[in-house]
């Protein structure tokens, strides 16, 4: 095959060429999009693999300058008062009991600080409680206080402070005996008895969504959004319309003393939907535009942390996504897309993404938009493993959170039905694009183009339930990972999930372990024929 090993360097008119996307958040500082697209003068790999990697150099040092210019001036640090040790440790003890209320009851998760989740697959969470505050009680024996530190900053971190802790060593013993008591108290819970959470710290409220001049209401957060995102127009014109509905609607909205109740109180008036006009499912979009802003500003320094994170917006009547039946499989892979390689009838996309994106949401799970826009470089070799690798690195290229970000081996099935040789093709042709028709331009990303060719095919074969859309193939491939004992955070680090859990922190997964979980999807009953041609030799 041709270059696994530098991102975006491809073959064009009999030499190899170089192009290096900006990084999203340094286009508005640079002013373009692509870094850098030239011809390296060889036709010669192991060359213009030496020389591009040399130009990767160059530019990784020019992004991380750019990154840190744009970084907020570290705050000096300050020496802990007496109250402000208080109310550190005040917050410290609410913060963990309730994360534990949050757990127990469903009530909303604390905005800021430090805590440790006990989770672990098929251990007893009270055997873990227990153990968790054991560990952390001998390690304050042994004399640390780390534990207590780590949890201190977190918190004064969200007050917009950093602490000198030289010198301090009695404040931080007291902080981290609160920290583990109150570990200890989580424990007795479990135990029957009744540790009552104590309230908020009377700053906590206020202090958790600093306001600047700058940025005084959540409109003022729409440019950072756009520097984060650099969205559509589609999407500037959705997100400034619930702007509009968030101000009509007369909850407060600006950034000082926003509460976790006024999210809840828009929320209600969103779902209210004989009086506003639209279903429900449409104000959970009008309220995933407000919440995307606020998840912007804590990032610029806007605000500290997103006070409405963790509320839930229920829709009802919603009806949930469910995997591909055995028969609606049969029925569309026996179509002639499937077994000769064709168009379907009244698609537009070329024969190419028709066959390999269904096949590929077989094999890999992932999203149709990461699917529509990867590029022939992103099939690579990664420690002796040819993988597929999902990022936003490119130019147009996104990815739905910072975990979507990952590689996928490549299943066995893709490499017998000739996937390896369809990309080789494509590099050969000088694309860039693995699919470049769902590269259209306009608004339709090529997710978007491709969805609508793709209800095309379901409808030829015949398959033409509601909820039977390309993210059946996503919860199918799950399924068939639960039900082969694929560990789970081996599931969410191949489907591009979070794992909160605080193992997932300390979990690396090797590539070739990846590679052989996720061969173990399998279809009993489908055996899909080969149909792209072998390459002459």
């Amino acid at each position: 095959m041709g270059t696994r090993n530098v991102a975006g360097l491809y073959m064009r008119a009999g030499s190899w060429t170089l192009r290096i996307v900006t990084p999203k958040e340094l286009v508005p500082t640079v002013g373009r999009t692509v870094w850098y697209r030239k011809s390296l003068g060889t036709a010669h790999k192991p060359t213009a693999e030496a020389l591009a990697l040399q130009v990767w150099a160059d530019a990784k040092a020019e992004f991380l300058r750019l990154s840190r210019d744009l970084q907020p001036k570290t705050p000096t640090k300050i020496k802990p008062t007496a109250e402000l040790v208080s109310l550190l440790a005040e917050r410290i003890r609410h913060h963990v009991l309730a994360r534990d209320d949050a757990r127990r009851f469903g009530l909303p998760e604390p905005d800021a600080g430090w805590s440790i989740a006990a989770q672990a697959d098929g251990v007893d969470p009270l055997t873990l409680q227990r153990a968790l505050a054991k560990g952390m009680g001998l390690t304050l024996a042994q004399g640390s206080t780390s534990l207590g530190q780590r949890a201190a900053d977190a918190h004064a971190h969200s007050l917009g402070l950093q602490i000198d802790w030289t010198g301090q060593q009695a404040a931080l013993v007291r902080l981290t005996q609160v920290l583990v008591s109150a570990y200890v108290d989580v424990a007795k819970r479990s135990d029957g008895e009744v540790v009552v959470t104590p309230d908020a710290p009377a700053s906590l409220a206020m202090s958790s969504t600093p306001a600047t001049p700058k940025y005084r209401t959540i409109r003022d957060l729409l440019p950072l959004w756009k520097q984060k995102t650099t969205p559509t127009d589609r999407a500037v014109k959705d997100t400034e319309r619930a702007l509009d509905l968030l101000e009509a609607c007369g909850v407060p909205h600006q950034l000082q003393g926003l509460a976790f109740a006024h999210g809840a109180a828009f929320r209600d008036w969103l779902r209210d939907s004989t009086a506003r006009g639209f279903s429900q499912k449409t104000g959970l979009n009008v309220y995933r535009s407000i919440t995307a802003l606020l998840n912007a500003g804590p990032e610029y320094g806007a605000i500290a942390a997103n006070p409405w994170r963790g509320l839930k917006f229920p829709v009802e009547g919603s009806k949930k996504r469910t995997p591909f039946t055995r028969e609606e499989l049969t029925s569309l892979f026996d179509s002639a897309t499937f077994t000769g390689y064709k168009i379907p009838e009244g698609a537009k996309s070329a024969g190419a993404a028709a066959y390999w994106m269904p096949v590929l949401g077989l094999y890999t799970s992932a999203r149709v938009g990461e699917l529509a826009q990867l590029e022939t470089a992103d099939v690579q070799l990664v420690d002796g493993v040819t993988v597929i690798r999902i990022h936003d690195e490119a130019e147009g290229s996104t990815v739905k959170t910072e975990n979507a970000i990952r590689v996928v081996p490549v299943h066995p099935e893709l490499v017998r039905l000739g996937f390896l040789e369809y990309v080789e093709a494509q590099r050969i042709a000088g694309q860039a694009k693995l699919f470049p028709t769902l590269h259209r331009g306009g608004r339709r990303s090529p997710g978007g183009v491709f969805t609508e060719e793709f209800r095309v095919t379901l409808n030829n074969a015949k398959v033409t339930r509601a909820y039977a859309t390309f993210h059946a193939f996503r919860h199918l491939g799950r399924s068939r990972l639960v039900e082969a004992g694929v560990n789970e955070r081996q599931i969410d680090a191949l489907l591009g999930h979070a794992d909160d859990s605080v193992g997932a922190t300390y979990t690396h997964h090797s590539t070739s372990s990846l590679a052989h979980a996720i061969a173990k999807i399998d279809y009993p009953g489908l055996t899909l024929p080969r149909t792209y041609p072998s390459p002459v030799k």
